[in-house]
């Protein structure tokens, strides 16, 4: 025999049938868990809320970085271009360099030899003497 219990009163049919479907758990009454499933569940609204929220914000952060991605992208083909242009404009400026120095160097040749020598006008009037040399003949008048 287990669990012998005296009642000071007779039992109702219910509570027979009870005890008998309790078989071998006995007429224990199991606590009252209640209270503390209501909180459990109440904790457990809380963090599906706490973890909708955190997932709104996984999402939101998500299309953040393939938004920023896409303008890395985008600055790196600009960053591209532009350095293509750099380049470009670079060489440009060698040419330019370049050709300022030719230029600089013919502006140098040209001032040494500026202004060039100017025979006075009208010429000198000279004498009809015929100059003659062992080689050359020549009048002073005309310079032939």
């Amino acid at each position: 025999m287990d669990e012998l219990a005296i009642y000071d009163r007779a039992l109702a049919a219910t509570e027979i049938q009870s005890i008998y479907n309790a078989g071998s758990a006995g007429k224990c009454k199991p606590p009252d868990c209640s209270q503390q499933l209501a909180a459990v569940q109440t904790q457990l609204g809380i963090a599906s809320a706490a973890n909708a929220a955190l997932q709104a914000q996984l999402v939101a952060a998500s299309a953040t970085n393939v938004a920023l991605q896409a303008q890395l992208v985008a600055a790196n083909g600009t960053n591209a271009a532009l350095t293509a242009q750099l380049a470009a404009a670079n060489a440009t400026i060698a040419l330019v360099q370049a050709q300022l120095a030719a230029a600089n160097n013919a502006n140098t040749t040209l001032q040494t030899h500026w202004p060039p020598a100017i025979s006075p006008w009208p010429p000198p009037i000279r004498t009809s003497k015929v100059y003659k040399t062992k080689f050359w003949t020549w009048c002073c008048r005309c310079n032939c």
